[in-house]
């Protein structure tokens, strides 16, 4: 398997199953580029949609975050500090 960015060859890195969500017991193999070292997963599955919330999912998460930490979360424009 040849690297995605570069094109170089590339070397087994380590595998890992899902740990964002636990979905399944899958192995995923990430391969790591010998010429240019970057990492990337070999086995990219079809359906990614599985392993990721959706928006109003993840909107629902951070509402019940700010609710139950007390912390403000604040978006940071370097515009309007200076």
């Amino acid at each position: 398997m040849t690297c995605p960015l570069c094109g170089g060859s590339t070397e087994a890195a380590f595998t890992t199953t899902d740990r964002n969500r636990a979905l399944t017991r899958e192995r995923f193999e990430y391969r790591r580029c010998v010429a240019c070292g970057t990492y990337f997963l070999a086995n990219v599955p079809a359906d990614l949609s599985a392993y990721y919330p959706r928006l109003d999912e993840s909107r629902e998460a951070l509402e019940a975050l700010r609710s139950t930490s007390g912390l403000a979360l604040q978006t940071h424009t370097a515009a309007t500090r200076n």
